[in-house]
C-alpha cells in the first residue's frame, strides 16, 4: 500500500497542472511540486495552513471560498480565469474542484486542479482574428470586382460627357452665361474621372509596375513629406534597423505612408499627440498567420496615432470604399479603400487596432526579397 502511495505521488508531482487536496475547514491537506513551485512555497510552508493563509483574505473570500463551498456540496466546479501568481505574468487557468467522497458517502475534501492553458487562449484569439481578417479580405475582393466593372462602364460614360463638353465649348464661345454653366459640368466630370481612377486603383484594375525597393527610403522620404503638415502640437517618430528590400510600387507605398499619416494627424488634431512609424523585419509563423502568407520573412511597417481611437464596428468597416466617418464633402471615402488595395496588389496584408481614447495602430506586412 505504502509502495503505491509513492506510484500516485510520483505521478502527481510529474504532472505540470497545479493539484491540491483542501478540507472543510479550507485547510490543504495535499499538494504537488507544481503548485507548490507556482507558489515559490515549500509543502510542509502550506500543508496545514488555510487557504485564505496561501491565497490572501481578499481573494479567498472574493473567489476561492465560492468555488470550494459548492465543490463540498457535492457539485464538480469549472472555470477559466486570469490571474498572476508573485513574480509571475498573468496566465489563464482552467480551474476544476472535485468533491472527494468517505466511505459513508459524505463530501470531506475538495481536490482542485488548475491547468495553465495561456498559450491555447491567445492563440485562440489569435486564430480568431485572422479569421475575422481573412473575412474581410474575400468580401473587399467581391466589392473590388463589383467595383472595378462599373468603375470601367462608368468612365466609358464620363468620357462621353467629356468629349461632347470640349466641343460644345467652341459652340458656345460667346455665350458667357452657357460657358459658365458649361465649365460646371466639366468640372464635375473630371472629379467623376479622378474618382473612378481612384476606383480603379482598388479594384486593381490598373496594374502598376513592381521593382526592387529599399522600403527604408520610401518610408523616410514619406516621413519628412509628413512632418510640416503636422500641427506644433503633434511629434513624429521614426525607427528603422536594417534595410528591407520589397518588390513593389514606391510610389503606391508612399501614397499609403501618406494616407495612413494625414489620417492620424486628423485624429489628433484637436489635442496634439505622438504619431509614431516604425520599419522592422518579423519571422512570420505559417501556422498562426495567414494562409495564403507569401514568404516567411515581411517588413512590417506600422503606424500609430496617439488620437481619439474608433469604436471596433467603425474599425471593422474603416476599409471598405465610400465608408467615412467625416462630414459631406471632407472626403470620398475611398483613402483606406486604395491603401488596403494596394497592400494586397503587394502581396501583403493590414491590420488595425483601436480603441476610444487610446489611438490607433495599423500594421502593415509586406514580404521582403533577398538583395541579390
Amino acid at each position: 500500500m505504502e509502495d503505491m502511495e509513492q506510484k500516485y505521488e510520483f505521478i502527481a508531482n510529474a504532472s505540470k497542472d497545479f493539484m491540491s487536496l483542501i478540507d472543510r475547514n479550507y485547510i490543504y491537506k495535499a499538494v504537488n511540486k507544481a503548485y507548490c513551485d507556482a507558489h515559490k512555497k515549500k509543502r510542509e510552508d502550506i500543508i496545514g495552513r488555510s487557504a485564505a493563509d496561501i491565497w490572501h483574505e481578499d481573494r479567498f473570500n472574493n473567489n476561492i471560498k465560492q468555488y470550494l463551498d459548492k465543490c463540498f456540496a457535492g457539485n464538480e466546479v469549472n472555470y477559466e480565469q486570469w490571474f498572476q501568481f508573485d513574480g509571475s505574468e498573468r496566465q489563464c487557468y482552467n480551474v476544476s474542484y472535485y468533491p472527494y467522497y468517505n466511505e459513508k458517502g459524505e463530501v470531506t475534501h475538495a481536490a482542485v486542479v488548475s491547468r495553465d492553458v495561456t498559450a491555447y487562449r491567445q492563440a485562440e484569439e489569435e486564430r480568431n482574428m485572422l479569421e475575422m481578417q481573412l473575412r474581410q479580405t474575400q468580401k473587399m475582393e467581391a466589392i473590388g470586382q463589383l467595383a472595378g466593372g462599373v468603375a470601367h462602364e462608368f468612365n466609358t460614360l464620363v468620357g462621353i460627357i467629356l468629349g461632347y463638353g470640349d466641343m460644345l465649348q467652341d459652340e458656345i464661345y460667346e455665350n458667357i452665361t452657357a460657358r459658365q454653366y458649361l465649365n460646371g459640368i466639366i468640372d464635375a466630370g473630371r472629379r467623376a474621372r479622378t474618382l473612378i481612377r481612384q476606383i480603379k486603383d482598388f479594384s486593381r484594375l490598373d496594374v502598376l509596375e513592381h521593382k526592387k525597393v529599399w522600403i527604408n527610403e520610401v518610408v523616410e522620404q514619406a516621413v519628412k513629406m509628413l512632418t510640416p503638415l503636422m500641427a506644433s502640437t503633434i511629434e513624429i517618430r521614426y525607427h528603422a534597423h536594417e534595410k528591407l528590400l520589397i518588390l513593389g510600387n514606391s510610389n503606391q507605398i508612399h501614397q499609403v505612408i501618406l494616407n495612413l499619416g494625414v489620417n492620424a494627424r486628423d485624429a489628433m488634431s484637436e489635442i496634439g499627440g505622438l504619431l509614431e512609424i516604425s520599419l522592422e523585419k518579423v519571422d512570420i509563423d505559417y501556422d498562426i498567420v495567414l494562409k495564403d502568407a507569401k514568404s516567411r520573412y515581411y517588413a512590417k511597417l506600422s503606424i500609430s496615432d496617439s488620437g481619439t481611437g474608433m469604436e471596433k464596428k467603425i474599425a471593422d468597416r474603416i476599409f471598405e470604399p465610400f465608408f467615412t466617418t467625416k462630414n459631406v464633402g471632407e472626403g470620398s471615402g475611398m483613402g483606406l479603400a486604395i491603401v488596403y488595395g494596394i497592400i494586397k496588389r503587394h502581396e501583403g496584408f493590414i491590420s488595425v487596432k483601436s480603441e476610444p481614447g487610446a489611438g490607433s495602430i495599423f500594421n502593415i506586412y509586406l514580404p521582403l526579397i533577398k538583395s541579390g
